[in-house]
């Protein structure tokens, strides 16, 4: 899973109340946050004309600031990203959405490592750069009930795939994870504070399940079964990412959407 995609849904939902008026302090996840302990630095600051600097070093301040300039929605754009992490500002756009008295901006995260030696605890050093974005751009939210749908059929046809070729070590991870949704399960062994008390139990559980399939295909397992010169298990592996992030999307947008 890259922690930096799950970064940005997490800061989604731990802000998310804040802004909306149901909790009266924002969350500090800086130093705290499973989707941090990777990073020594970390930035908020606007690109661009927009540039005025760095407006936080944290996610508490960052987060106070746009509630001052009146902003009620934050979300996660993530359906743009693929399997692999770009750690450069090129590729296509993706981080946090906000829409407040300053319009609609995009908040795209560049995670820039240090080299201090194999046993850095810490080496990246993020920032989110803030630009203006067009709200349009941005395809319509699926109700979660659909986004789960859609994720489920995508596990399902991975799994099929692994069991048609006797991967047996790939199967067993996949058909674990729609075990777990069918029981209806929603903790995390790993990234285990991604998902906050905040959200709907059917929210919880899509979240939950595009985490695990998430952690599957981006395994060595999955990779040592399925190379990338594999063009079919590739298209696979794309399909379920797409449909994981939708559906993490739509896990975040979920109190917005009724």
């Amino acid at each position: 899973m890259r922690t930096d995609v799950l970064q940005v849904f997490a800061v989604c939902t731990h802000a998310a109340p804040f802004l909306a008026g149901i909790t009266d302090c924002p969350s500090e996840m800086f130093g705290f946050h499973s989707t941090f302990r990777s990073v020594h630095a970390l930035t908020f600051e606007r690109a661009g004309a927009l540039k005025e600097g760095v407006l936080a070093e944290r996610v508490s301040p960052w987060t106070r600031r746009l509630k001052t300039e009146n902003v009620e929605l934050i979300r996660p754009l993530l359906s743009p990203t693929t399997l692999e992490m770009n750690v450069t500002a090129a590729g296509p756009d993706w981080g946090i959405v906000t829409d407040g008295d300053r319009g609609t901006e995009l908040w795209k995260p560049i995670w820039k490592p240090r080299v201090l030696g194999r046993d850095d605890p810490s080496p990246f050093k993020v920032n989110y750069g803030g630009s203006r974005f067009n709200r349009w751009s941005i395809a319509g939210s699926l109700c979660v009930e659909n986004a789960t749908q859609q994720l489920l059929l995508e596990i399902e046809q991975a799994g099929l795939e692994a069991t048609r070729r006797g991967f047996t070590n790939v199967a067993l991870p996949i058909n674990k994870t729609l075990e777990m949704h069918g029981q209806g399960r929603t903790e995390l062994s790993a990234f285990a504070d991604a998902l906050v008390p905040t959200m709907s139990k059917q929210a919880k559980l899509l979240a939950a399940t595009a985490v695990r399939i998430s952690l599957v295909i981006g395994s060595n397992v999955w990779q040592s079964a399925f190379p990338k010169s594999d063009v079919i298990a590739t298209e696979i592996a794309d399909k379920v990412w797409k449909s994981a992030m939708v559906g993490l999307e739509t896990a975040a947008m979920a109190p917005y959407c009724g």
